[in-house]
């Protein structure tokens, strides 16, 4: 008995390992049933063997092999549902027969793991993460292998030590699994939240400038199309301020930032890098295109109306722009769309004005 005990800890403690490194892996991405084929792919595969490697750690009596695969399963089934479950089952079929050949216990151990896919992975596929699908799957795996192990070896007294570890294993996993996907959530979360502002919602001046090197190494790389950088400041903001006060400016900003982001194209890039200034990052084929692209932005600030306590206001918008040249690095492009806004302010503000070339 004590063996056997030593045997399941020992499971169970792989599976949690197991467990903590796949969550480790795809700590930037949430696991679940709509995960990409490709994560999908490697959880049930990985699953598998870890299952395979469990029998290795199992407590054998005659033919039969006692262990913790089931759980295997259950965790890709539970965590990406039916494909994953299969895969990781088909795996540790094959690897069952493996380990002694072809007998009745193997090809029982194969029948009954196949199963137990197909039905946890049912489960997963359509009650993903529920509080109760994993001791759902709990109660399937153990309705199955109670059924195995009374058919192979009846044996009531096994039976009980099997109910008992599996049940105490089930728990020990499932909240490793929780606290896993919790973590990572908070992980994700605080990852996002150092590059978005919370004002707009757009990146901070963190996020643009991530983004702004990626776009340079992929020009510098891959020779893509040209690009331009545009710096958009509203005018007199401060006096909307005080005019209206701190929570209406920040509306304007929230509303300023939503105007931009839908002028822009899905791949362009939109953030809010100072107190009341705008980083466009913008695909173009010419400087005309930029300006043409700014001055839309401008012309919808200028006729869009901001509300207030009942007062009705408009704002502006001055924008510099710098186009990409290969004698330029990111300090300065940001630079001369700098100086192309401070020119825009110099005239007047509520204009487009674009930098010479260095």
């Amino acid at each position: 008995m004590i063996v056997i005990i030593k045997e399941m800890v020992t499971n169970a403690a792989i599976i949690a390992s197991f467990v903590f490194v796949i969550g480790y892996i795809y700590r930037e991405k949430r696991i679940s049933v709509r995960s990409p084929m490709k994560m999908k792919l490697v959880i049930g595969i990985s699953s598998g063997f870890l299952g395979y490697l469990l029998i290795f750690y199992g407590f054998q009596i005659q033919e039969t092999i006692i262990d913790m695969r089931y759980i295997a399963v259950m965790v890709a089934a539970y965590t990406t549902g039916l494909l994953p479950a299969l895969l990781a089952g088909t795996i540790i079929g094959i690897g069952r027969l493996l380990v002694h050949g072809v007998t009745v216990s193997s090809i029982t151990a194969v029948v009954t793991i196949m199963i137990l896919a197909f039905g946890t992975g049912i489960i997963g596929q359509r009650y993903q993460m529920q509080r109760f699908s994993w001791a759902a799957m709990t109660a399937f795996a153990l309705l199955i292998g109670n059924g195995t192990l009374y058919f192979l070896l009846n044996d009531v007294n096994i039976l009980f030590i099997f109910n008992i570890i599996f049940l105490l294993s089930s728990i020990f996993v499932k909240i490793c699994v929780n606290y896993v996907r919790e973590a990572n959530d908070v992980y994700r979360k605080m990852i996002r939240l150092s590059v978005e502002d919370h004002v707009t919602g757009l990146l901070n001046r963190r996020g643009f400038f991530q983004e702004m090197n990626k776009v340079f190494e992929n020009y510098n790389e891959h020779d893509s199309s040209l690009f331009s950088f545009i710096i958009a400041d509203i005018d007199y903001f401060k006096k909307v301020n005080d005019t209206y006060g701190h929570s209406v400016g920040d509306v304007v900003l929230e509303e300023v930032g939503k105007i931009i982001k839908e002028s822009m194209s899905k791949t362009d890039v939109v953030a809010r890098i100072g107190g009341e200034e705008f980083g466009l990052l913008v695909s173009t084929s010419s400087k005309e295109e930029a300006v043409m692209i700014a001055e839309r932005v401008r012309e919808k600030i200028e006729h869009h109306k901001f509300h207030a306590g009942g007062t009705t206001f408009s704002v502006t918008l001055s924008l510099g722009i710098a186009t990409y040249a290969s004698t330029l690095d990111e300090a300065k492009l940001f630079r001369l769309a700098d100086q192309a806004l401070y020119e825009a302010k110099a005239k007047g503000r509520n204009n487009v004005q674009i930098a010479n070339e260095e």
